[in-house]
């Protein structure tokens, strides 16, 4: 994982009921107010260096941490990170922004390595390595090492595992959606739904939806070799894991007596999305997600296949709400 740049956008909403009450900027960070932007360029004990012009930000030295005094550029927040961004010169896969009290939409999109944060009363043991307590007071230790302050904003548990279940969730979120959609077609006209599901089929790529579960399997265990009947396999590797890490890398961070609870639950998760299929074996024909998801493939290869009755008659929906609802139980645990 190749991380060149932290961008710390700052609340820009004065709250006294967090750990650090206060102004983020002055009273947890410590920042002269009359500066736009901080930096510091080093891996531990870097020097803060206060500006208001982004063309002061020094390039391809890195690593790199910027801080924005967002109370002050709110209005301009999606400007100004995209210039910080072309000024760092530098991929936007290596760049972390960690934003508080902002809204997603106001992250470039392009920035794909975001992290909300607070400063709620409960979460100050999150930031426990990076925490200066002296005198009664409490504030963020800027000249931590940059890795303990990456930890500190991107590593905890939860926050990896809500980016892992983010990704798991969108990759099968365009199914589910057509799923609904051309059940309630199908329920009003029929020749209609069979044309959605012609339009739909059309755009897909060989092996579109058993690509999807195969690397879902590899977002839950990060294991190689994963497959479906020899044909379809990862097209995912380590790097391409949120932060390098699957579920299952996350769970072996746990204390033994947390895996010995999660271990059901893991396994109820595994058989849903038949990784582990405890109904093989048996004689009775079951509703399967795989054989769902091959069929699927065959309507996109061969128009002949594309039967509506076939695409509805696995109940994809409740499957995909039930995939949320397992990853949930597993993060409670983990928070």
């Amino acid at each position: 994982m190749d991380v060149k740049a932290i961008i710390v956008v700052t609340s820009p909403v004065r709250n006294q009921l967090r750990f650090i009450p206060g102004d983020e900027w002055q009273e947890a960070w410590k920042f002269n107010n009359d500066y736009l932007f901080t930096y510091r360029v080093g891996k531990r004990n870097a020097t803060v260096c206060h500006i208001n012009e982004i063309e002061n930000i020094p390039q391809n030295n890195f690593p790199i941490i910027i801080w924005m005094n967002t109370k002050k550029i709110e209005n301009e927040l999606t400007d100004q990170l995209t210039q910080i961004m072309n000024r760092l010169s530098c991929s936007p896969n290596e760049i972390y922004v960690a934003f508080h009290d902002v809204r997603t939409d106001d992250i470039p999109e392009n920035l794909i390595n975001v992290a909300s944060y607070s400063l709620a009363m409960n979460n100050e043991a999150q930031f426990e390595k990076i925490l200066k307590k002296e005198g009664g007071e409490i504030y963020f230790n800027t000249s931590a090492s940059f890795d303990d302050i990456f930890s500190c904003f991107f590593l905890n548990l939860p926050k990896v595992f809500s980016v892992i279940k983010h990704h798991i969730m969108t990759s099968f979120l365009d199914l589910d959606i057509d799923w609904q959609g051309i059940k309630e077609v199908n329920e009003k006209d029929k020749k209609s739904a069979k044309k959605y599901l012609n339009d739909i089929l059309e755009k897909k790529s060989e092996n579109y939806y058993c690509q999807k579960l195969v690397n879902l399997w590899f977002y839950l265990t990060g294991k190689n070799g994963l497959k479906i009947d020899d044909k379809v396999t990862t097209s995912l590797d380590k790097k391409n894991l949120p932060y390098e890490k699957s579920v299952l890398d996350l769970i072996n961070e746990l204390t033994k007596e947390i895996k010995e609870n999660l271990e059901k639950r893991l396994q109820t998760l595994l058989k849903h999305v038949e990784l582990e299929n405890e109904n093989k074996n048996k004689s009775e024909k079951v509703p399967s997600v795989i054989d769902y998801l091959k069929n699927l493939d065959k309507m996109i290869k061969d128009k002949k296949e594309r039967d509506i009755n076939k695409f509805l008659n696995f109940n994809f929906h409740e499957w995909y709400l039930k995939l949320g609802d397992l990853l949930e139980e597993l993060k409670s645990f983990l928070e």
